[in-house]
């Protein structure tokens, strides 16, 4: 593929990303809580094959709510009528979203317990991260956020 196509491929695809953000309520949430759980996840100073855990499971529920949103979409746009069919299109892919979600859910508590724990008994120290570190991530969540 040339150049020029993957970067319009690459645009359209960070384009359908940002139509999400901008529009979808239910993505908003989950990116918003994305967002705060890898903050925390980082303030925690999780071990860094923990916090890859956490983000790949973040990344399943964005990833989810997205599928099903445009699953949502086509269905609309294939079946404007009620039809049953299409409303358990719909259903079933509104349940994988609940499933992805309540599996980060326990994955996240089971990961992120004994940290939180940790930071109760001591406080939390977000001070072992540099000043560039706290800065670079207080940027990259200005930037998603926008």
């Amino acid at each position: 593929m040339p150049l020029k196509r993957w970067i319009e491929s690459a645009n359209n695809a960070i384009e359908g990303v940002l139509h999400a953000a901008r529009t979808e309520r239910h993505f908003q949430y989950h990116l918003i809580t994305a967002i705060a759980v890898l903050i925390l996840s980082y303030a925690l100073g999780i071990a860094r094959d923990d916090f890859l855990v956490v983000a790949v499971i973040v990344i399943l529920v964005l990833l989810a709510e997205m599928l099903n949103t445009a699953i949502e979409h086509l269905v609309d746009l294939v079946s404007p009528e009620y039809h049953e069919r299409a409303r358990s299109a719909k259903d079933i892919a509104a349940g994988a979203v609940l499933v992805t979600a309540f599996g980060a859910a326990v994955l996240g508590y089971i990961i992120l317990y004994p940290y939180l724990a940790e930071a109760f008994k001591s406080g939390l120290r977000i001070a072992r991260h540099t000043h560039a570190e706290i800065a670079l991530l207080a940027l990259v969540t200005v930037v998603v956020l926008v």
